[in-house]
């Protein structure tokens, strides 16, 4: 069985050793390297309100772990709740297995329940993430709000992976939210 929950204070050396192998660029395969990102870690799960570690565990044993970020952003005046991840990294084992893939549907769908219509990652390939909807905006006129939302996420490639239901009712409030200027939406239909 899979399963995205959050670390617990047991699983930090699992988290410690899986992104040690995702990211050898960051030396965290030095002992004091190593010593010290645990120790963040930890400080994570103990101190931070806007920031979460989770895992994806298939029978009790860790695959992936990812750091979830909640934080606002203004939009047209308006703060809105924004998801963030980062930190997506899969044991070396089990590459080719579809874990960030999942991980990634898991944070999308857990964002979405929460109401959140906006979320946003640093890609280190454009091109992997751009498969599952995510896209750059370089030259983009933000007064069009619309061609932001379009940067930033597209819709319609969620749909072709199962993550969005454009053509569901229960996506119209997600929609009118995310287009809302004042009192007057700017837009009532899905996408």
């Amino acid at each position: 069985m899979e399963e995205i929950r959050p670390i617990s204070h047991e699983d930090i050396h699992d988290v410690v050793r899986i992104t040690a192998l995702a990211y050898p660029g960051s030396n965290l395969l030095a002992p004091d390297n190593r010593q010290r990102f645990a120790e963040r870690v930890q400080d994570t799960l103990e101190n931070d309100q806007n920031a979460s570690f989770h895992g994806l565990f298939r029978e009790e044993r860790m695959l992936g772990v990812m750091k979830w970020y909640d934080f606002f952003m203004n939009v047209r005046g308006i703060q809105m709740l924004t998801g963030g991840i980062g930190t997506v990294a899969v044991d070396l084992l089990h590459k080719k297995e579809k874990v960030a893939k999942a991980m990634l549907q898991g944070f999308l769908a857990t964002y979405r329940e929460r109401g959140v219509c906006l979320v946003s990652l640093y890609p280190f390939r454009v091109d992997f993430y751009k498969k599952m909807g995510f896209g750059v905006e370089l030259g983009m006129d933000i007064s069009d709000f619309s061609s932001l939302v379009m940067g930033v996420i597209s819709l319609r490639k969620l749909h072709l992976y199962g993550l969005a239901d454009i053509s569901d009712e229960k996506q119209i409030p997600f929609v009118d939210r995310l287009f809302a200027t004042g009192d007057k939406p700017r837009s009532t239909t899905p996408f």
